[in-house]
């Protein structure tokens, strides 16, 4: 990433990377929480982050962005608090063998929102997830 785009990056974006180190030295998987709902997402994208941008094109490209949204819309019409998205840093040797020690510095970022179906509102949980790759150069 370069110094313009980290510089851009909003609050809870830069939030993933402060203590990067910290966070994914010991440890295959962080879970972090990021936006508030889906809206927040597309409004700190149209602010210029280009991390929440990507997140919110990838939902887009795979056609859930519609989706998430109009189920966000359900939930606070119905006077309830929609789930945040959560971030999830996952290393490779997690995902993949041990064998790839290559891609030992690379991690997976998931933007996961855990979205109520419609028929269930109450209880069933869908989740949508954004995959972003992005390589430690620790």
């Amino acid at each position: 990433m370069s110094t313009d785009s980290a510089s851009s990056l909003c609050d809870k974006c830069r939030n993933i990377f402060d203590h990067w180190g910290d966070r994914t030295k010991y440890q295959h998987l962080v879970r972090l929480r990021h936006c508030e709902h889906i809206f927040a997402l597309k409004g700190s994208a149209a602010r210029g982050c280009p991390l929440c941008g990507q997140f919110y094109r990838s939902l887009e490209t795979r056609g859930e962005a519609t989706e998430v949204c109009d189920a966000t819309i359900e939930v606070l019409n119905n006077g309830r608090v929609p789930a945040p998205g959560r971030i999830q840093i996952i290393s490779f040797e997690r995902i993949l063998s041990d064998a790839l020690r290559e891609r030992e510095d690379c991690w997976l970022i998931e933007l996961i929102f855990r979205i109520p179906r419609k028929k269930t509102l109450e209880s069933d949980m869908s989740v949508t997830q954004c995959r972003g790759q992005i390589k430690s150069h620790e």
